[in-house]
């Protein structure tokens, strides 16, 4: 893989291959707020923390550790994957998706919010 793109399309391909025998599908990403518990647990774990910007075409020069290091970089890859997979499946009349990340709940022709960790 030299992009987060081509993280991104084989992640796309591992999900459209697990849900291939069924007619719907729900895929749920973890929140990572800044104040929890589990953030405070995981800054201890971590000596570094690097944020990045990402996007498509972000080579990728970094290690997948380096790269998970902060909650704001795993939270946009999080909308990054989950816009993906909407788009991968919107062309698929009979199925019907729904993505969970950050505070977003959204399928093909729905959004919503929600205040759930």
């Amino acid at each position: 893989m030299q992009k987060l793109s081509d993280m991104q399309e084989a992640f796309t391909k591992r999900i459209a291959f697990m849900l291939i025998v069924y007619s719907e599908g729900r895929v749920v990403f973890d929140r990572y707020q800044d104040q929890s518990l589990k953030s405070k647990t995981r800054q201890k774990r971590v000596f570094t923390s690097t944020e990045f910007k990402v996007h498509s075409q972000m080579k990728l020069t970094m290690s997948l550790k380096e790269l998970l290091s902060s909650s704001n970089t795993k939270s946009s890859l999080n909308a990054m994957f989950a816009e993906a997979l909407l788009q991968h499946f919107s062309s698929t009349n009979n199925f019907k998706l729904v993505v969970v990340y950050g505070t977003k709940i959204k399928s093909y022709n729905f959004e919503d919010n929600h205040t759930h960790e």
